[in-house]
């Protein structure tokens, strides 16, 4: 996409944004560069690709029957450098599509853009008041965070008195630091206006058997429509259908696990908030279920894994990570291969001391 066709238009004398096609063009033209100048780029109002916020009247570009279509620009030697990017663009068109849904919702006295928290340590993407005076921040995070970072602005806004909630994008995804600290997992397919529900799978099967997920667990995402989601005073809740498509799968789970059928079930790796008990001792364990084949390790000879399996600690690392060794149980116990290690924080290791 051009770089000039990145530009989003920003109506001061409403605060909101808009699109070229919303209105005439001499209506666009009256309010831009050569107008009253109170149609700015919204990008740069809030900032992004700058060092610092500033309001950049703009220019209607375009001739009817021309080859490119009808646009916002900047004027001459007023982008960034280098223009805005698709990143930019992605954050400030989320923003709005969220602010936007969250002013639909029955609950919601208040939304605000870029609203710093009283004690002025973050700026919320966007903010809502709900009617009964809870606050929430909504956060579209486009990049990968690190989880000191993403611990570090959610302890900032539980102090703060805020419910934040994170929807990140598809591409990045999300975090098991999010899942160990109790959030549930959205994303946010901005194109079609919808959510991902994250939620833990059968490890052989995509069929949803827990929300929230837990550390380590596999995930899937489920589409969800936007105005199908709702806000509430903990956060973003998905719809009742979905709760019950997957209370019924996890049910089913258990039901087959209990008759002894090889239908799907949760292995959840270990984590800090359900751990085994620390102990070494095995029974009828003499050798590791784990074989090599075609060059390649498989989690289990055929790469299908047994239904019966025990889960061991065998180190600690400096950083705190616990680390199991994933056996199984007979008749699967006594097959040749190197055993695979598992670490709470999600990784499988051939060795302990393969953990950076």
């Amino acid at each position: 996409m051009p770089k000039d066709l990145l530009v989003i238009g920003l109506d001061l004398t409403t605060g909101h944004e808009v699109q070229i096609t919303s209105q005439p063009l001499e209506y666009w033209k009256a309010k831009g560069y050569s107008g009253d100048r109170s149609l700015v780029c919204l990008l740069c109002h809030e900032g992004l690709d700058l060092r610092e916020p500033r309001e950049v009247p703009l220019i209607v570009k375009g001739r009817i029957g021309g080859a490119r279509r009808h646009h916002f620009s900047h004027p001459p030697h007023e982008a960034p450098i280098g223009g805005h990017g698709p990143e930019s663009w992605w954050h400030a068109e989320a923003k709005q599509l969220v602010a936007t849904w969250a002013r639909s919702q029955p609950d919601v006295a208040k939304v605000s853009i870029e609203h710093w928290t009283l004690d002025r340590r973050r700026r919320t993407d966007v903010q809502v008041t709900l009617r009964a005076g809870e606050r929430l921040a909504i956060e579209v995070q486009q990049q990968p965070l690190a989880d000191q970072a993403w611990r570090a602005r959610h302890c900032d806004y539980v102090a703060a008195g805020l419910v934040d909630v994170w929807l990140w994008h598809p591409g990045t995804g999300v975090p098991h630091v999010v899942y160990a600290d109790g959030l549930p997992g959205w994303t946010l397919d901005l194109d079609n206006a919808a959510v991902g529900v994250q939620v833990g799978v059968a490890a052989r099967d995509d069929v949803p058997l827990r929300w929230p997920p837990e550390p380590g667990d596999r995930t899937a995402s489920i589409t969800v429509p936007l105005p199908d989601m709702t806000l509430a005073s903990d956060g973003l809740h998905p719809p009742a259908w979905l709760l019950t498509q997957i209370a019924a799968a996890a049910a089913a789970a258990r039901d087959n696990e209990g008759a002894g059928t090889s239908g799907p079930r949760v292995m959840p790796v270990p984590n800090r908030t359900s751990r085994p008990a620390r102990s070494t001792a095995r029974t009828a364990i003499t050798a590791p279920a784990i074989d090599v084949r075609r060059g390649r390790v498989m989690l289990f000879p055929g790469g299908i894994r047994p239904p019966r399996s025990e889960r061991v600690l065998v180190s600690t690392t400096r950083r705190g990570h616990d680390i199991y060794r994933d056996d199984a149980l007979p008749p699967y116990a006594n097959l040749p291969g190197p055993p695979r290690y598992i670490c709470d924080c999600g990784l499988v290791l051939l060795s302990p001391g393969d953990h950076p």
